[in-house]
């Protein structure tokens, strides 16, 4: 299975994303993308990846989800 990068994030609203694939069955693995420690912020940047065969899916998802907020 090929993954592809999905969105880079903060990490607060990767787990927003996070969520909304689960919920879905959307397979996902998290990437850090910043291993420098943060006291202040939102921790960090993430990579979100998708097996390649339900990347627009979970495009649509997040877009979706996202218009609620």
């Amino acid at each position: 299975m090929e993954w592809k990068i999905l969105i880079e994030t903060d990490k607060v609203k990767a787990s927003l994303i996070e969520s909304l694939l689960r919920n879905e069955g959307i397979p996902f693995v998290e990437e850090s993308t910043n291993m420098t420690p943060v006291i202040f912020g939102s921790g960090g940047s993430v990579k979100i990846l998708v097996p390649e065969d339900r990347l627009e899916e979970a495009k649509r998802i997040i877009e979706e989800g996202m218009k609620d907020d």
